[in-house]
């Protein structure tokens, strides 16, 4: 970097500088002892050839975007150094106007970088879940004050809930079964499942079907984490499901009751004759004689022409 040689030369940080056709233009003393090779091997080659294959895309996606808006870019890659060995680095370029170069300023990860990096990547994963999910998940600190939440129920904001305790939220009959719970989940390291009933500041209650499981620290909890979903609606529509089915049961024996009256036991014929002879105000005998009788036979006529009665009938002007 002629503008800057001293600049260039003392910097503790490796510095590169790539030409507008991606080679190597200059590299001061700290890069070349990062990638275990000298100024004069490094110059005039691509620099595209000491990314690692698989960063390669990525890093040529950088270089063009800071090259075009000139802006700073940072990406973490690999770099390649003697005997092909790849070391994980964070690069910063940016271009510079009146060298129409890029700077890249290159800074080495230690354990203690790709430590921070996995715990950064991880936050972030875990938070595109929790954003994603949709049960509500709370967690809590070793006193069970809630100090996360991934969303929060409708009237409620998550400045109602960040800091408050987690029993805040539990119906009065809930919370010495819920203060339980908490404590075997902090004592044993053990996840529990239940269902509970929630209290809102407006009076609404609402039924959960949640789990609480604990937040190690090796061997120590220093937290729990509570998934919950909202059931209100599934339990609404059971409940209605067995009000119908009950609704159901008793029109049915309604119905089996009524049938019953109504056709009352079977009568036996003399009953039934007895019935009949009321109706029509006539004697039982004679309604008795009748039943037990066959069809007439055809009456016998007299030699005065009139007809005799069959045998075994009554001569009354009433017949049965």
């Amino acid at each position: 970097m002629p503008h800057y040689p001293a600049l260039f030369a003392l910097a503790h940080e490796p510095f590169i500088c790539v030409d507008n056709e991606g080679r190597i233009a200059a590299v001061n003393q700290p890069a070349a002892q990062l990638l275990e090779s000298t100024s004069a091997k490094l110059v005039g080659h691509a620099f595209a050839d000491q990314v690692h294959p698989e960063d390669r895309e990525r890093v040529a996606t950088g270089v063009t975007r800071a090259a075009e808006d000139e802006t700073m870019v940072e990406q973490a890659c690999r770099l390649r150094c003697a005997g092909a060995s790849y070391r994980a680095v964070v690069l910063r370029y940016g271009r510079e106007p009146t060298l129409g170069q890029l700077v890249i300023a290159v800074r080495e990860l230690t354990d203690l970088d790709e430590l921070r990096q996995q715990r950064d990547d991880a936050r972030r994963r875990l938070a595109a879940v929790f954003e994603t999910m949709h049960d509500i998940v709370f967690t809590t600190d070793e006193h069970g004050v809630l100090n996360g939440v991934n969303r929060v129920p409708p009237g409620l904001t998550v400045a109602d809930t960040i800091g408050t305790p987690m029993l805040a939220f539990a119906a009065p009959e809930e919370q010495e079964p819920m203060r339980a719970r908490y404590d075997e989940v902090r004592e044993t390291g053990k996840m529990v499942s239940y269902e509970t009933l929630a209290i809102y500041p407006d009076g609404r209650k609402e039924n959960y079907s949640s789990r609480l499981g604990p937040i190690m620290d090796g061997d120590r909890s220093i937290g729990v984490v509570l998934i919950t979903r909202n059931i209100t609606q599934e339990r609404q529509a059971e409940e209605a499901k067995r009000y119908a089915e009950q609704q159901l049961r008793d029109y049915m024996q309604r119905s089996s009751a009524a049938t019953a009256s109504s056709s009352g036991s079977p009568r036996s014929p003399r009953t039934t004759c007895r019935s009949r002879c009321a109706r029509s105000r006539r004697s039982p005998t004679a309604c008795a004689t009748s039943s037990r009788r066959s069809w007439p036979r055809p009456a016998a006529t007299t030699s005065s022409g009139s007809a005799t009665p069959p045998s075994g009938c009554r001569t009354s002007s009433t017949t049965c």
